[in-house]
């Protein structure tokens, strides 16, 4: 009677929220699920566009990476309904939990008693952490049901083994490897350790092989049909870092809590037989699941899931164990207070889960979805920079986007030793009509694609300020007109002729452009023309000191305007070598087997040409290594010298690498050099590279 109240409690638990937009846990899966059961029924969308159709049709087409069981079945759900309902399709998956609940004490309670299979389903129906991941739209937590529904026929299969009881075994473990292959790492260890540990004559135990052996079908069928991604590993480097290891152990703790997972190894130490056998074999399959999938195992929790029957029953068996000592008292009180504590547990993630500002945070997010596909016409040519990679923003918003690569995606790809084409070229190489932002920090962390987008593409919208927004919304299928850089000095000496400067301005292929600048101040050539082009600016030839700031415009009929402004300045006087300062690191440096960047600023009185750095040989000649890379305004120094040359590229940087000083004693002098357009040079600081 308890284990019935804690399953129906905790399958009653589970019913609030589901209607709510789960953007909150894995919504990259859910959605996914979400758009290709839509695809199932685009015949219930009747009250929407045909763009919106037509555009939910083309998101629905996802490659698969598992059988779409979960899919098939919301869409049925779905016609029996008469409508699309995501709140049903999640609630396949609470049935298949609470469901998973029967199966746990059918597991336990013949095996270690009816207070152990008390504190199973208790800790099933009730950790945290299961609430929300029972209520996930994603194959998972039906995977994991039916991995405990599996044990528990086998265990009745061994403890009576009739073709009925053999029959069920088969059918449920078909079905589990069916939903998800990976269930394999749990089932075969633990079937192994379960039939090999039990006394049962040879004949049995062949034909339960045999069976078990036929059941895999459907995993073979998985992996040799099916297009499966190849960035979940192994990934032997990340094998060696303490960071995965300290990673894979917060994902324990988020699953299962710490205290039931020393509780759970306790339990599978201390129990004996055949249910120690089977706790370590799914324990070790559980390890070997992490090391096989090195990447998600440390980054994504509900990898972990199958890690909640382990460690109810590894806890039962703990309960169990205190029961053969004949501790009554004490295994009345463990289980109580376990019990209890979990359940309280519980209750409060679920109270949590409900807080009015949670809900209204979750529907404001799905709204600027919504928002986003109005903008964008329900198009299928959307190029998204989503957290979500696109597919809430393909199911609210009824579109049908690609997601650019995130910063998650591209550390897989430093891992499999893969880099991304340039910037411009994958851009182009998306053929998309609008390019949709959804998380700023993701946007700023890729300065070059930030540029190429607010330089070459109109803004459509955006849901906030520059500095802090919720989305943005770019229209690839336009152009506009950009100069880099925006700003721009030119210096000379009274009577002298300025050096010329370079404005690389963007403009469409067919878009027609013409300057607008004042001519006795200064030449620019071509003074007009059609697509991008380079602009060579120099100063008319000035008589006397002066400073000014001219505004140069660039306007097409079709691409709109751009302007840049150029500082004009004369001075009298000799022409003085430039000077400067390095900032960081501190002196001397230890270089490593990482890059070092040395950072600080240069300025000269009428052109500075570039900074470059150098090491001093044996002989005392500075060998150049390279140049520095000047590009970034320094307030400070502006403030401090406001007549130097070009203040807007005052600041520089150099990345020095292990390989470039690859071969040559330390320690090391390295210097830092300055050099203007007349060849002056100035030594502007050293470092001591040990």
């Amino acid at each position: 009677m308890a284990i019935a109240i804690v399953i129906v409690a905790g399958a009653g638990l589970r019913l609030p929220g589901l209607s709510d937009p789960p953007l909150d846990f894995h919504a990259t899966r859910q959605y996914r699920a979400a758009v290709i059961a839509r695809g199932y029924t685009l015949d219930l969308l009747g009250d929407r566009d045909p763009a919106a159709r037509r555009a939910a049709e083309a998101a629905a087409a996802q490659p698969a990476i598992e059988p779409p069981v979960m899919e098939r079945a919301a869409a049925l759900l779905y016609r029996l309904a008469g409508r699309e309902d995501l709140a049903l399709a999640r609630l396949l998956s609470v049935v298949a939990w609470t469901l998973g609940g029967v199966a746990m004490a059918w597991l336990v309670v013949p095996l270690l008693g009816g207070a152990a299979g008390l504190v199973s389903v208790t800790i099933w129906m009730f950790l945290p952490y299961t609430f929300r991941a029972s209520q996930s739209f994603q194959p998972d937590p039906l995977m994991t049901s039916l991995v405990v529904f599996t044990l528990a026929a086998a265990s009745r299969y061994v403890r009576l083994p009739t073709p009925a009881a053999l029959m069920l075994w088969a059918v449920a473990l078909a079905a589990a490897l069916l939903v998800k292959a990976v269930a394999v790492f749990f089932l075969v260890p633990a079937l192994l350790a379960l039939v090999g540990s039990a006394r049962l004559p040879p004949a049995i135990k062949w034909r339960a092989a045999l069976v078990a052996t036929i059941a895999t079908v459907p995993a073979l069928w998985y992996y040799t049909t099916l297009d499966l991604a190849t960035e979940y590993g192994p990934f032997v480097e990340l094998l060696r870092t303490a960071s995965f290891w300290r990673d894979w152990g917060a994902m324990v703790n988020r699953v299962v809590t710490a205290p039931i997972a020393i509780a759970a190894l306790a339990g599978a130490l201390v129990t004996g037989g055949a249910v120690r056998a089977v706790l370590l074999a799914l324990l070790a399959g559980y390890i070997a699941f992490g090391v096989i999938f090195t990447h998600h195992i440390h980054t994504h929790d509900y990898y972990s899931l199958p890690l909640v029957p382990i460690a109810a029953v590894s806890s039962a068996a703990l309960v169990a164990r205190l029961t053969q000592a004949r501790r009554a008292a004490v295994v009345a009180t463990v289980s109580g207070i376990v019990c209890t504590a979990v359940a309280v547990a519980g209750c409060l993630a679920v109270a949590q889960s409900r807080q009015p500002d949670r809900v209204e945070a979750l529907t404001a997010e799905a709204e600027r979805y919504q928002r986003i596909g109005q903008i964008t016409g329900h198009s299928t040519k959307v190029l998204a920079l989503d957290g979500h990679y696109a597919f809430a923003l393909n199911y609210h918003g009824m579109v049908s986007a690609a997601n650019w690569l995130l910063s998650g995606d591209l550390a897989v790809m430093a891992l499999t030793g893969t880099r991304p084409a340039p910037v411009e070229e994958r851009l182009a190489g998306y053929s998309a009509d609008f390019f949709v932002g959804t998380v700023q920090a993701e946007l700023e962390a890729q300065p070059e694609l930030k540029q190429l987008l607010s330089k070459r593409h109109p803004l459509l919208e955006r849901d906030g300020t520059p500095d802090r927004w919720a989305y943005v919304v770019y229209d690839l299928s336009k152009g506009i007109l950009s100069a880099t850089p925006a700003n721009l000095s030119i210096f000379s000496h009274v009577g002298e002729q300025s050096a010329k400067e370079k404005v690389v301005l963007f403009a469409p292929a067919h878009a027609e452009w013409t300057i607008r600048a004042p001519s006795d101040l200064l030449r620019i050539s071509p003074a007009s023309g059609r697509g991008p082009a380079e602009l060579a600016v120099e100063a008319a030839m000035i008589g006397a000191e002066t400073d000014r700031v001219v505004t140069v415009s660039v306007d097409s009929p079709h691409a709109g305007s751009t302007r840049f402004d150029v500082r004009i300045r004369t001075v009298a006087g000799g022409d003085r070598p430039p000077f400067g300062f390095v900032d960081a690191p501190a002196d001397p440096i230890a270089l490593g087997e990482a890059p070092i960047v040395l950072q600080g600023w240069a300025l000269d009185d009428t052109s500075m040409k570039r900074v470059w750095v150098g090491y001093r040989d044996a002989s005392g000649t500075t060998v150049p290594l390279g140049e520095a890379n000047r590009d970034g305004h320094r307030p400070d120094v502006a403030k401090a010298f406001p007549t130097g040359h070009d203040l807007f590229k005052a600041a520089w940087a150099f990345t020095l690498t292990p390989a470039m000083l690859s071969g040559i004693p330390r320690p090391v002098q390295l210097h830092v050099m300055a050099e203007d357009s007349g060849g002056r040079r100035s030594k502007i600081g050293e470092r001591t590279v040990r």
